[in-house]
């Protein structure tokens, strides 16, 4: 009886995302039953029961009381899988998918889980759509996609709810529905899945799908919840609302807590974070080579911000021995992610020559390059360039343009160029018509 409990409980924390080794364990804990006399049990109850071959494998997979073997598993999920066993064929799928016991194959991994999905099974059918979704074997479709999700997530699978809303928030392969994302990310969060309830919070802060202004309290109580759960993004977005005042009061010290459990994690998000904090005097004391040394971390685990602001660190000699040429390397690797701010700089060391020889073509290509990506400062630079036709055609109507832009944004300096040049073109514009009175009387245009 209690086998047949256990891969029941498999399948049902399948649908969650989360059917690891510990919910067997707590649950054989739970029943006062030793995992040693299960697996002793299992060793010699074989035959002609596909539920404890399967079961064998699954402890063998995730070496329960044994050595973890997965070759031993994938043979015994094969082995259940002749008496049509659901689990062990969705397992199967699951080994050739990420090449576990057996060689790497998408596309066997792709007829065991049809297996799985034409028998109504959600496991199946979730995958299915995972597959069209991110183009695994099969060309990306994300109308199939949808197809797939829609079939698991009637079938109660938590994470298929939470990616068929994503489908109708984007309006991939659906037609674009806030309103049904919103619905899809409640039916998941209630099921406990954690990104279902990040994706909520989501919706709460920013207003995406309900008929009433943002909600930040609602928002911040729903990435708590995530948070204790052990979501990491959700640990984040935390730290997010109490360094922003989001949803609670403003409190940098709380914030730093959350931001540096991440990145004691090793997460680029946290370690960027205690950066900032530490360039920046918030909640501890200014401390630039404290600055320096989370960014480094940062950075090498590819935050493109990061690597942006080491980048000025060592352009400054803020926290570090002042170093062009890094600061150079650090610029160009931000840009090669295509971080608008990373772009900009190293428009603004081909422009200066910091780092590397002047060349004031390609500071113009980048500025422009930034500035598409609504980069503030890139947006400046290039209107001042226009203006005084340094590297490119004397342009006053394209600098009061791109002044314009970034004002928009807040750049204070580009709203006082914007203020001084429409003076200045207005004041020509009343000249030239005075100036031009006669000629306008004797053409009739007065």
């Amino acid at each position: 009886m209690i086998i047949n409990e256990i891969n029941d409980l498999i399948l049902e924390k399948l649908k969650k995302g989360d059917a690891t080794k510990n919910y067997v364990l707590d649950h054989l804990k739970n029943n006062n039953i030793k995992s040693k006399e299960i697996y002793k049990w299992l060793l010699n109850n074989q035959n002609n029961n596909p539920n404890s071959i399967f079961l064998l494998g699954y402890f063998n997979f995730y070496g329960i009381v044994t050595n973890e073997n997965e070759i031993k598993a994938f043979d015994l999920f094969i082995n259940a899988s002749e008496d049509d066993h659901i689990l062990a064929q969705y397992c199967i799928g699951e080994c050739y998918e990420y090449g576990s016991g057996i060689i790497k194959n998408d596309e066997l991994a792709f007829e065991y889980y049809e297996k799985v999905a034409n028998k109504d099974y959600s496991i199946g059918q979730f995958k299915l759509g995972w597959f069209y979704n991110k183009g695994k074997n099969v060309k990306k479709d994300y109308k199939l996609a949808a197809y797939w999700y829609e079939k698991a997530a009637n079938n109660g699978h938590f994470i298929a709810m939470q990616n068929l809303g994503l489908l109708y928030k984007k309006g991939d392969g659906v037609e674009e529905d806030h309103k049904k994302a919103f619905e899809l990310y409640k039916k998941s969060a209630e099921g406990e899945y954690l990104d279902g309830i990040m994706m909520l919070a989501y919706c709460y802060s920013n207003g995406i799908g309900i008929n009433i202004d943002k909600q930040k309290a609602k928002a911040f109580s729903l990435f708590i919840d995530a948070s204790e759960k052990g979501h990491i993004l959700a640990q984040y977005f935390v730290g997010e609302c109490h360094e922003f005042g989001n949803g609670t009061t403003i409190n940098n010290k709380l914030a730093f807590e959350y931001y540096k459990k991440l990145a004691d994690k090793d997460f680029a998000i946290g370690q960027f974070k205690l950066g900032w904090f530490y360039k920046n005097g918030l909640s501890v004391s200014t401390d630039f080579s404290m600055a320096a040394d989370w960014y480094e971390k940062a950075a090498i685990n590819g935050h493109l911000i990061a690597m942006c602001n080491l980048g000025n660190s060592y352009r400054n000699g803020d926290g570090v021995e002042e170093n062009h040429q890094r600061a150079f390397e650090l610029y160009k690797k931000s840009a090669e992610g295509i971080y608008s701010g990373g772009i900009m700089m190293l428009g603004y060391c081909y422009h200066n020559g910091i780092g590397i020889n002047i060349h004031i073509q390609k500071a113009v290509e980048l500025y422009r390059k930034a500035a598409s990506l609504e980069n503030k400062i890139a947006q400046y630079n290039l209107a001042l360039m226009h203006e005084k036709g340094e590297g490119i055609g004397k342009d006053i109507d394209k600098a009061i343009y791109w002044y314009e832009q970034s004002a928009k944004q807040g750049y204070q300096d580009a709203q006082n160029r914007f203020n001084v040049l429409t003076k200045i073109r207005n004041n020509l514009c009343q000249s030239y018509a005075f100036f031009n009175i006669p000629e306008r009387v004797e053409s009739g245009r007065v």
